[in-house]
């Protein structure tokens, strides 16, 4: 178990200083520090750091069972008036991702921190649960209790106590411990999952192991959702923390060559698109910075007038580079081809 009687049991230097978890370390990061090198050398970063958030946040919250689609959630960044519930709440996730970056910097991470992530995702104020956590049980047969609500604020400092002592663990153990910790402690009423799982990629940002969140692991968590959850059962059981741990260094290894390989299909596609229609480069980024974008952006982004910036447009649209499509009141042009390469 990892709670004992309101104290974290953490596992020991010799349980980790063994030759599989050395060679999964090595490998995921390198993966990462490729992508961020990647990340930071090409030109269109921006667009990458603008869009992982928004796959990042559709993939964590489908683990949850709140389905929505890249589609609505890019949609929704135009204009967030009409979209549907879960599209809401993965755009929420998805600004907690982005707004919590600067925070994540310059503050670190704290038991504060992630409370305020959690109330981001939620759209209300997320204190620690004072009621009983979620028991998880599997066959009819009780697998896990979380701690206490009168723990929760003792293993929460207790948390935040190790997941700021960097000069012990590399920064990805570290990582994975909290990780599971966090679900472990079970610290609000709701949303621990998907807090925990922006967490991961703010503390990467915090540490310095990434310089932007550009690292999309909640999409190999959620394809190997089954997995995901036996793994931390298994801590709960056994105390198994070197299968939980090889388990998200692999996700953190193979997240991060498909982060990168995404990035580079966006580089090419973003030149081709230059090369094979006639647009103003402003406009041009703004299209990739924003897949759905209306007329009114074009006319902040560029300086031109409304009547300009639908030209502009619909010159695309005639040239098989944009789709045009009318919701409601309002006209959106799609760059269909770059929802494709997120998506895949």
């Amino acid at each position: 178990m990892s709670i004992s009687k309101g104290t974290l049991v953490l596992p020991t230097a010799a349980e980790l200083a063994i030759p599989s978890v050395f060679k999964a370390l090595i490998a995921a990061s390198n993966a990462l520090a490729r992508l961020d090198e990647l990340a930071e050398v090409l030109d269109n970063s921006e667009v990458f750091v603008n869009a992982i958030p928004v796959i990042e946040a559709q993939a964590s919250s489908e683990i949850e069972n709140v389905v929505t689609t890249h589609d609505s959630i890019f949609r929704a960044t135009s204009s967030p008036v009409k979209a549907d519930p879960e599209t809401l709440a993965a755009l929420r996730l998805r600004e907690a991702i982005t707004g919590g970056i600067n925070q994540a910097k310059s503050r670190g991470i704290s038991a504060k921190f992630v409370q305020n992530i959690c109330s981001e995702i939620m759209g209300r104020q997320m204190p620690f649960r004072t009621l009983p956590g979620t028991e998880i049980r599997q066959g009819g047969k009780l697998v896990y209790q979380p701690p206490e609500p009168k723990h929760v604020p003792a293993l929460m400092g207790q948390w935040e106590k190790f997941a700021n002592q960097q000069e012990i663990l590399h920064p990805l153990l570290t990582m994975a411990i909290s990780h599971y910790l966090l679900e472990a402690i079970h610290p609000f009423a709701d949303g621990n999952g998907r807090t925990g799982r922006v967490i991961n990629v703010l503390y990467l940002v915090a540490t310095g192991e990434l310089k932007q969140p550009v690292l999309h692991l909640s999409g190999y968590l959620n394809q190997h959702r089954e997995t995901y959850y036996k793994k931390l059962r298994a801590v709960d059981r056994s105390g198994d923390w070197v299968g939980w741990i090889l388990f998200i260094l692999e996700a953190v290894r193979a997240s991060a060559l498909d982060s990168a390989k995404k990035l580079k299909q966006m580089t090419e596609l973003q030149l081709k698109f230059s090369e094979n229609y006639y647009a103003n480069a402003d406009l041009v980024q703004l299209i990739f910075e924003k897949p759905y974008v209306q007329i009114g952006q074009v006319v902040d982004r560029c300086g031109v007038t409304r009547v300009t910036a639908a030209k502009w447009l619909e010159s695309l649209v005639s040239q098989g580079a944009l789709k045009s499509v009318v919701l409601g009141r309002e006209k959106f042009f799609i760059n269909q081809k770059l929802i494709r390469v997120l998506a895949n």
